[in-house]
């Protein structure tokens, strides 16, 4: 709750963070990422949260500013809600605007600059990437399950990067694709029939 445009920054990790009650909730999924290929993700019956939930899981950057979602999963179906930016407390003051913007997917002219599009999406074999950017820096590819583990990694120059074909191995299910050029950064989800 309270996420104003300079996202969060809890006092500790022990923190306790409270999301905003949304119906008839049966659980809570917490994704927290950043630029840098941190992905994981909590889940909790609970409408609240620690950042040591995910330290434990995975060490978090003291200052290091990440970005949250949170899930809802109604009916046995997860709905997307809210995303903030997040400062793991230890570190550099708090994100600027400009800062979350980056983060929370918000438009800015920046961002508008740089798209990425999967498609197709749902795919049955893989799928491609359609990215546009003004900039010629390579682009990272990271592609996580739902579990948060890494299942690939790349880095394509932006001609390969509408060539390439992503997921033919992949079992069927949700994954998140993140792609990153320079300070930008798209989140993707995709699913496979």
């Amino acid at each position: 709750e309270g996420c104003g445009p300079e996202g969060i920054a809890p006092a500790s990790l022990n923190t306790v963070i409270y999301v905003r009650p949304s119906g008839v909730i049966q659980e809570y999924r917490y994704i927290l990422s950043d630029d840098n290929g941190y992905y994981q993700i909590y889940e909790s019956t609970q409408r609240a949260f620690r950042l040591s939930n995910f330290n434990d899981l995975s060490p978090l950057t003291p200052g290091g500013v990440y970005s949250i979602d949170v899930e809802y999963k109604v009916y046995g179906y997860y709905y997307g809600g809210k995303t903030c930016a997040i400062t793991v407390p230890g570190g550099t003051p708090p994100p600027t605007p400009d800062t979350f913007t980056r983060y929370a997917g918000s438009e800015s002219q920046l961002s508008n600059e740089f798209s990425a599009i999967a498609y197709p999406n749902p795919f049955n074999n893989s799928f491609n990437l359609d990215i546009k950017g003004n900039q010629t820096t390579p682009v990272q590819v990271t592609v996580y399950d739902m579990m948060g583990r890494l299942l690939e990694n790349n880095t394509i120059s932006v001609d390969q990067a509408n060539n390439i074909n992503i997921g033919a191995n992949y079992p069927t299910g949700v994954y998140n694709v993140v792609v990153t050029q320079g300070e930008e950064v798209k989140m993707i989800r995709v699913v496979k029939q």
